[in-house]
């Protein structure tokens, strides 16, 4: 019995670690009505993320990324900044779909949507 229950453990922690692997979107309105698409390329390893972040002007890194059960955090790192500019970002698995905080000015959480189960930036 105790087999059983360790054996449905690990399988819950690694369905929940595979599930955030992939493409993800979200959309939103800018001032003059344009949406702009942001993009999330998660890779995981374990509770290590990876992947890359994507803004309509750049790609950055995902650092210092980790995962535990539905919420996981990262950081991206602006090297053209002096000194480099570090922004941090949290989010909460629900599905095919999470919530995103983090980021720089007044925004609130953004909702970022599976696209995909590729784990390469295109």
């Amino acid at each position: 019995m105790h087999r059983l229950v360790f054996c449905g453990f690990i399988f819950a922690t690694c369905a929940g670690a595979a599930d955030l692997a992939g493409t993800w979107q979200s959309e939103t309105q800018g001032r003059g009505g344009q949406t702009f698409v942001t993009t999330c390329v998660f890779k995981v390893d374990g509770n290590k993320v990876t992947g890359t972040y994507a803004t309509p002007q750049r790609a950055f890194d995902i650092d210092k990324g980790t995962l535990d059960g539905a919420a996981f955090s990262f950081q991206t790192v602006d090297g053209f900044q002096t000194p480099p500019r570090v922004t941090e970002y949290k989010g909460m698995l629900n599905g095919d779909q999470f919530e995103l905080t983090g980021g720089r000015g007044p925004q609130g959480p953004r909702t970022f949507k599976r696209i995909s189960a590729d784990v390469v930036f295109h």
